[in-house]
């Protein structure tokens, strides 16, 4: 599969001439807020919107070929099946239109249909599929014609997060099985961290940073980044101890911390300010990854407070403003902090 070089690539009103590279099979998530230019440049990759700048499949510049030369496969956001169709000609309509014979049609759309494993749901219309039925159907059709390039536009936006995560992981799955050069869009960090080969910041028409998920979290290449993914509290560990399951007690300073990670070295953790809970009074259960500090400085902006404690170091935790209101928090109050265990981020090697 080739890799996409976006050269000097600009469009009226949105980007501003971008230059990076995706790599021959590299599954590259674009990631940035509503607005920021993700679907446009996907939209530019396909050939469906006007641009100045070049683009390369290859070694071959596809700047003058249409949409349908150019052996793209498009997820968009709106699944829209065909509601008259059922699933197998849902998936096979493209290939009509394109003049395949029948044998070869029937040959690629069962080879699909296997491959999704979706047998069962061939005889079934639209209106009888579940919402994440009907989002790998849709993949399925953009695959069937065994495209070069896949772009996916947020795919999972309208499903709940059970389902979401699910097909996150198949399509991961089905990307590496496949070897395809993969560009998915989201404005979700999470997301991106979890399906990303490497990561592609973009606001306001502009890539701020092409990166590794650790190093976007951890390194943030600017302001635009930072604000955008949020500035976590960074702890540097001191010691590693080996828990059971992957569990590891580490030591940051004067604080102690549970983490899950199969690597033995743990250089760094993280967490977001809107990931740590604050009480006043101690929390039921076990005293794991919770610390007891002094409430030394208050931020107030228009969508939330900023709080920062003090205990062996300061501290970074938002609260949205109902919730620090209710809590009756003041300057020089102790509380307890409590870190999401799941959203605390390890980070292995050096970056």
């Amino acid at each position: 599969m080739p890799d996409i070089k976006i050269q000097n690539l600009s469009t009226d009103f949105c980007l501003k001439k971008l230059n990076f590279t995706i790599k021959d099979g590299e599954l590259m998530v674009l990631l940035g807020p509503s607005g920021s230019g993700k679907t446009t440049l996907l939209k530019t990759i396909a050939g469906i919107v006007d641009y100045s700048g070049s683009i390369y499949f290859g070694e071959n510049n596809v700047d003058n070929l249409v949409t349908g030369r150019r052996n793209v496969g498009y997820l968009f956001q709106d699944i829209n099946l065909f509601p008259h169709l059922n699933v197998y000609d849902n998936i096979a309509y493209g290939l009509k239109t394109k003049g395949l014979s029948k044998s070869k049609i029937k040959e690629k759309v069962d080879h699909i249909v296997e491959l999704f494993n979706i047998g069962e749901l061939t005889k079934r219309y639209s209106k009888n599929l579940s919402g994440g039925e009907k989002q790998r159907i849709a993949l399925a059709r953009a695959l069937v014609y065994s495209p070069d390039i896949l772009l996916l536009d947020e795919p999972m936006s309208s499903l709940d997060y059970r389902i979401s995560k699910h097909l996150r992981m198949e399509i991961k799955m089905l990307q590496r099985k496949l070897n395809i050069t993969t560009v998915y869009v989201t404005h979700n960090f999470s997301e991106a961290e979890e399906m990303a080969d490497r990561i592609a910041v973009i606001n306001n028409g502009v890539i701020e940073q092409v990166d590794k998920s650790d190093r976007v979290f951890f390194k943030p290449k600017n302001k635009n980044v930072t604000e955008f993914i949020g500035e976590p509290n960074i702890f540097i560990c001191s010691s590693c101890k080996e828990m059971n399951f992957y569990l590891k007690e580490i030591q940051c300073g004067k604080l102690n911390f549970v983490v899950a990670s199969p690597k033995k070295c743990i250089r760094k953790i993280a967490i977001l300010p809107e990931d740590i809970y604050v009480s006043k009074c101690k929390p039921p259960g076990p005293d794991i990854n919770r610390i007891k500090a002094e409430l030394i400085e208050i931020k107030k902006t228009s969508t939330y407070i900023e709080c920062v404690f003090m205990v062996d170091r300061e501290i970074k935790v938002k609260l949205a403003s109902d919730i620090y209101k209710n809590m009756k928090l003041s300057k020089n109050d102790t509380a307890w902090l409590t870190f999401n265990f799941k959203k605390i981020k390890v980070l292995n090697g050096d970056i």
